[in-house]
């Protein structure tokens, strides 16, 4: 592969960096660290409010600046088809970020161990010539890195709604883009008396036998987003209706509705296989339902009182 490697003793310097910034989403601490006061590290719009301090997080990653990164001649593990490629090397994972009106060579490279614990940012100087700061983290790099981690960590990333009542029931609302999660949040909103963890992206994780979601700041367009955790009491698939009714679904059902809906890499078979076992493990402990809803504060209701 035609890549200059990062060197593991380069992507240890994280100790007096000039620049630092520690966050934490579903359980996992990230620490990214600069020497250059051009390369931002601070967190900005939803993600602040997921801020933390921590000395060493569960993956750490360093930024710099390279005067030119050459693109790859060889065939990436995966092509998104948009802005990112997917590259191996024996011992590490490379995320390759392009623009097809910019050329072919990527405006940004980010190099992370098949751990996900370490790692490095190149951002290429030639694309961000007087754009300061600059921000290493910018979607989609941030939930990939995620959700390969949640991954091998043990937990998954949904496309779904998130909400814990005042009676400390949690209800997790999946469902595809446009099914309604921000409506569904929207409404419950309304009613008051609920914290909204996400309206668009929940992370899932099990703890001592307990399956927990937690709020993301990858947040729909009702914007919600929380740096806060609730057990899971109920699991709802939504779909719009003429008429508020459920439908319970089997185990099997369930696992298969549920990681259609997930953030999956499904290119590596490994993290595969653990994300089926979690989302295996998940419907046995949760009952789940599918949901067609009216978009009206009857739905709420319907789901407060028949639950």
């Amino acid at each position: 592969m035609d890549f200059a490697i990062p060197t593991m003793e380069r992507r240890r310097k994280r100790k007096g960096a000039l620049n630092r910034a520690c966050f934490r989403v579903g359980g996992i601490t990230v620490g990214i660290s600069s020497n250059d006061v051009q390369l931002g590290v601070s967190l900005e719009g939803a993600m602040s409010r997921f801020e933390t301090e921590a000395s060493y997080c569960d993956l750490e990653l360093e930024v710099s600046w390279a005067e030119d990164l050459p693109a790859g001649s060889t065939p990436p593990v995966f092509d998104s088809g948009g802005v990112w490629k997917l590259y191996h090397t024996d011992d590490m994972a490379m995320f390759d970020f392009a623009s097809e009106p910019l050329g072919r060579s990527p405006y940004k490279r980010c190099w992370v161990d098949h751990t996900f614990c370490q790692g490095e940012i190149q951002m290429n100087r030639a694309f961000f010539s007087g754009q300061f700061p600059v921000n290493p983290l910018e979607y989609p790099l941030d939930e990939l890195l995620f959700m390969h981690r949640l991954a091998l960590a043990g937990g998954i990333e949904v496309h779904a709604c998130g909400l814990v009542d005042e009676n400390n029931r949690g209800y997790l609302f999946v469902g595809h883009s446009g099914a309604g999660k921000s409506t569904t949040a929207s409404l419950w909103a309304e009613r008051g008396g609920v914290t909204i963890l996400s309206d668009d992206r929940i992370i899932l994780r099990q703890e001592k036998g307990i399956v927990w979601m937690h709020g993301t700041p990858w947040h729909g367009d009702a914007g919600f987003a929380e740096a806060e955790m609730a057990q899971v009491s109920s699991i709802y698939l939504l779909e719009h209706g003429a008429e508020n009714g459920l439908q319970k679904l089997n185990p099997s059902q369930a696992g298969a509705e549920l990681f259609a809906r997930s953030f999956v890499p499904f290119y590596n078979w490994h993290m595969v296989d653990k994300t089926l076992a979690f989302l295996e493990n998940l419907v046995k402990q949760v009952p789940c339902q599918k949901f067609r809803f009216t978009p009206d504060l009857d739905s709420v209701e319907f789901i407060v009182n028949g639950s």
